[in-house]
């Protein structure tokens, strides 16, 4: 019985070993990348990618939402599902074909956040002094910092929590004097919603809105 169960394991470990050895044999000849985040598309957004395929007469590349650009430079725009595919043909010198299949994982992105002094806080109250307040700078950027995007705050509203308080429209990004004029007369305690009502990006998808934000004069 010993010798059976020792038999049976030898040739269980053998089949591995082979097996092993047959996954790391195969040769792979593209080089696919995201040129945003490695490894990982975007629902909603034209995701870059490059494929390069070195020593190859030429290739083939198809997939769902998969667009050329230039020469080697690709649009992967997703759809459903938690991953997308990415196949390949490709032509060798010697006129053999292979076939490669890359795979991206899919993420949802989420709307764009406002910040004030690169500061954010979704959901909750930012607290600011009136000298954080004088020249304070608005910006916004993806939750998800791994996306690498531009936006432009071209206006926003500051909105007072106030009763029978008009809201303040302010041009650019920039609480400037006169604004800050305007926000110093109000007592510590006061609250507001900032929020961005026009913006520019650089993205190949469609943002029409940021989520508000809120803050609190503190002294």
């Amino acid at each position: 019985m010993k010798v059976t169960l020792f038999l049976i394991s030898f040739l269980f470990c053998l089949n591995s070993i082979a097996q092993d050895s047959l996954k790391s044999s195969i040769k792979k000849y593209s080089f696919v990348k995201n040129e945003q985040v490695e490894n990982v598309v975007y629902r909603g957004l034209k995701n870059p990618i490059t494929i390069y395929v070195p020593n190859a007469k030429l290739f083939k590349a198809n997939g769902l939402g998969l667009e050329k650009r230039s020469e080697n430079k690709y649009y992967l725009f997703p759809d459903k599902g938690l991953q997308t595919e990415v196949k390949l043909e490709i032509t060798l010198n010697n006129d053999s074909i292979v076939y490669e299949s890359i795979f991206f994982r899919i993420k949802d992105i989420r709307g764009p956040i406002v910040m004030i002094n690169d500061n954010d806080c979704e959901g909750c109250l930012i607290e600011l002094s009136r000298n954080d307040l004088k020249n304070a700078t608005l910006s916004m950027d993806f939750a998800d910092r791994l996306l690498d995007f531009e936006f432009t705050i071209k206006e926003f509203s500051i909105i007072p929590l106030s009763k029978k308080r008009k809201n303040i429209e302010v041009i650019g990004n920039t609480i400037n004097d006169e604004i800050f004029n305007i926000l110093n007369k109000y007592k510590k305690g006061s609250r507001f919603v900032i929020l961005v009502t026009k913006f520019d990006h650089n993205i190949k998808a469609m943002i029409c809105k940021t989520a508000p934000i809120e803050f609190k004069i503190i002294d």
